[in-house]
Order: structure tokens, then sequence, then C-alpha cells
């Protein structure tokens, strides 16, 4: 696939001017990353914004004592790592490929004059943004006041991508979930195993994942605060909510 291929199939690259077009098709480029490979480190200059083509990638960060905190992963079809250019700030996390990726680089330079000359390029931003935000809020959430199943599956409906779909497939090991996840295997092969039980997760050959964003969707938006506290404590919340 070319840098074209992969341009043309987005729906805002067709809503550009031409000039903008061809600004694009003449400064981005594809490169391939093996899973663990670095593609910008935390304290660098912010030279690309980034969109996966294939694959998964994931931004970190580490603190002093060695432990890592994944913010979030960006899957094929998405595009991220604008704060950084936006704000003209040095990287404050890692980004590495979790899977084997193939990902487009737009300098930065393309990336700002795209912001300053092209309104078409301001509203996908924009929506992009809002829906990270959107993403990470609800990570935010399950961490912060979620039982281990709500966490899981919060994380495996980032990985999927696209929600809208009844099935998808996800190439990813089981201690890269859990890293996700911030949480430790045995705790995220339990939650995968509640989560089996229930449908919404299926354990392929390969070692892969397929689930069904769609029911999990679904099954996390139906869980309110009383449901999320019992399933911390590990009670009923119908039982034990009783004054």
């Amino acid at each position: 696939m070319s840098v074209a291929d992969h341009l043309t199939r987005c729906a805002w690259f067709d809503a550009l001017e031409a000039p903008h077009r061809a600004l694009l098709l003449g400064s981005a480029r594809l490169v391939q990353a093996m899973p663990g490979q670095c593609l910008a480190r935390a304290g660098d200059e912010a030279r690309y914004w980034f969109g996966v083509v294939h694959g998964i990638l994931k931004m970190y960060v580490i603190d002093s004592t060695g432990n890592e905190t994944t913010l979030f992963c960006l899957c094929a079809g998405e595009w991220g790592g604008e704060g950084s250019i936006l704000k003209q700030e040095p990287r404050r996390y890692h980004l590495v490929a979790l899977t084997p990726s193939t990902v487009c680089q737009v300098p930065a330079s393309t990336f700002r004059r795209l912001c300053a000359e092209s309104l078409a390029f301001n509203q996908f931003l924009l929506t992009n943004m809002n829906k990270h935000m959107g993403v990470f809020v609800g990570i935010l959430q399950a961490t912060r006041l979620l039982g281990p199943e709500l966490r899981v599956a919060q994380c495996l409906l980032l990985l999927a991508g696209a929600r809208e779909q009844a099935e998808a497939s996800i190439d990813i090991r089981q201690h890269d979930l859990a890293q996700v996840s911030g949480l430790s295997r045995q705790r995220t092969n339990a939650a995968l195993g509640a989560l089996k039980q229930l449908g919404l997760v299926k354990v392929l050959p390969s070692g892969s994942l397929e689930v069904r964003p769609l029911a999990l969707q679904n099954y996390v938006a139906g869980c309110d605060g009383a449901a999320a506290a019992g399933a911390i404590q590990g009670v009923d919340p119908e039982v034990d909510s009783a004054p």
C-alpha cells in the first residue's frame, strides 16, 4: 500500500482542497514497525502526526521507579499525536508499536500548514480530538471506579476501533492487554473469562481476540455507579444497597 492508497481512503482527505491534498501526498510517508519498536520518545521534539494504517500503537509513560502506565492506544484507521505539535512542546509520552504496524507519518510542518489554511482539516481535527477525549474519559472512569471486567471491556472497545461493527478481531497478547487495562495478567485473564461467559469475547486459535463491539458498548453503558461499586467489592448491589 502507498501513501496515496491510504490517504484516499480517509474521508477527511477528500474534503481538502487540491493544493492541500498534494501537500500531504508529497510529504507524508509510510513506515513499518515491529512490536516494541519506538516511533517517538518522551522528551523528543514532536516531528510527526501519526495515522495507523494497520496494527496498534501504544502511548505510555514510565515513572521514576520504572512502572509503566498506558495512556492511550491508536488502532487502524485512527490518527493521533497532534497535541504536542499544537502546543509546540516535546512529547510527553513514548509511542511504540504494540503489534506489527504500518504507520503514516505526516511531518509537523505539513500538519501546521493544514491547521493554518484548511477549514476542512480543522473540522476533522476537532472531531478526532473530541472522540479521543470521550474514549479517554471512559478509560479514566473505568480505571478509578469500575471493576476489572468493565476495565477490560472498556479497553477492548478502545482496541476494537470502530464500535459500530458487529464483530472485530484484535491481534493483541494478553500480557499487552493487561498493561493497557492497568491490571495484573491474572486479573485480566479472569476478567476475560467472565466476558467470554457473557458471549462478548472469544479467544481464537491464533491467540487473537474476537470481540463484539456493539454488545461490549451496551454492556459498559448498562453498568451504572451502583453496579460498578458492587463489581469492585464483589457484592450484589441490589442486595447490599439497602440501608
